[in-house]
């Protein structure tokens, strides 16, 4: 049954991109369709919580207005989600990390992101339904990894309700690009996202004073097409119990972060880069007080295939009680076509859900089938 319903939403997709190849030429530039899926299969070869199949999948679909006809810079975007499947990670592996990003429940429909965007001559302003990975923590070497950690530091979503995928939130965000080297980014966000459990589709949007707020700055250096630097920082401004005493409370959480991409050799089609990415939370109301991530893509030089990469890295995650997680992915793209790819992946999981959890190191496994429009 489960793998009907995956290959019903391949189909359903592969149809939809037929149409838009069809419509492509009558298209207008300042009306545009967007779709993508994303299917996983997976395996737990060894260790965590049990061995175990499963079959996850994430369907998206969205739209950009551009209003040149009417004002110069103005940008409407909306994007829908679709997922089906069994979680990996929350029923298999137990890591916290979550070795696929698009792990998730079954909910047929749901609001991702819904704003309006204005460019200006330096930089651009948000306002409405956002993500905070959109714009922000957004490390290219980290990209080409399956695991969560590896798109965002695990220490947002493991400490408070962050706003990215599945739940995203009301925010209001901004970039000014200082020269062609530096640009700042600053956002707020709703302090409590909530869950698709309580707004199974992501339409029933508050603000309370007393949920806080998000509030986040990142500063980004880039001297050349080469090596890029981002450091930020977030502040919370809700209250927070004390992980060890729960009596005692925190007005307030904060936090640090660094993220470095450098290209090691580039040729052409051709390249070899790495990244780093350092997260800290040092206040005691932090489940996840530090994130260390990083490793090393190569593309190109395998096979003869320039758009082919094979990635190697490691996520680690330090728990509020001194246990830690390690999850470390080796995973190869093999681009078939400019809207098809196949990627397996492979995870080898120290500690999942940390020293405590009783879990034995897992090993597990993915193939990702990638089909974009």
């Amino acid at each position: 049954m489960k793998l009907i319903k995956y290959w019903m939403t391949v189909v359903i997709f592969a149809v939809t991109i037929s149409i838009e190849a069809q419509e492509e030429d009558s298209a207008v530039k300042d009306f545009e369709w967007e779709a993508g899926y994303v299917g996983d299969i997976g395996r737990n070869f060894d260790g965590g919580i049990s061995k175990g199949n499963t079959v996850m999948g994430v369907l998206s679909y969205g739209a950009t207005i551009r209003t040149e006809k009417i004002w110069k810079g103005g940008e409407f975007y909306f994007q829908g989600m679709t997922t089906h499947g069994k979680g990996l990670s929350a029923n298999y592996v137990g890591d916290q990390q979550f070795i696929s990003n698009i792990e998730n429940d079954n909910y047929w429909f749901f609001v991702e992101k819904l704003y309006y965007r204005q460019y200006f001559e330096r930089g651009w302003l948000t306002i409405g339904l956002q993500d905070l990975n959109q714009d922000f923590l957004v490390s290219e070497g980290g990209s080409y990894f399956l695991n969560s950690s590896f798109g965002i530091p695990s220490t947002y979503p493991l400490n408070f309700s962050v706003p990215i995928y599945p739940k995203t939130a009301l925010a209001i965000s901004g970039m000014y690009t200082i020269n062609d080297r530096w640009s700042i980014s600053t956002a707020v966000f709703d302090g409590d996202c909530g869950s698709l459990d309580r707004d199974r589709t992501n339409t029933k949007w508050t603000l309370r004073t007393d949920e806080g707020f998000l509030m986040v700055g990142e500063l980004a250096f880039t001297p050349g097409d080469r090596l890029q630097i981002k450091g930020g920082g977030m502040y919370h401004t809700a209250d927070f119990p004390d992980l060890l005493d729960t009596t005692k409370i925190h007005k307030g959480v904060y936090g640090m972060y660094a993220l470095i991409d450098y290209s090691l050799l580039k040729n052409q089609d051709k390249h070899v880069s790495c990244f780093t990415q350092v997260a800290y939370h040092p206040t005691k109301a932090n489940y996840n007080s530090l994130y260390v991530g990083g490793g090393v893509v190569v593309q190109g030089y395998l096979f003869n295939r320039t758009n082919d990469y094979l990635g190697l890295g490691a996520a680690y995650a330090r728990f509020f009680d001194d246990t830690f997680e390690c999850d470390i992915e080796c995973s190869y793209c093999f681009c078939i076509s400019q809207h098809v790819a196949l990627m397996p992946s492979f995870h080898y999981v120290i500690h999942p859900g940390g020293q405590q959890s009783g879990l034995a190191n897992a090993t597990a496994g993915m193939l990702r089938v990638v089909l974009t429009k």
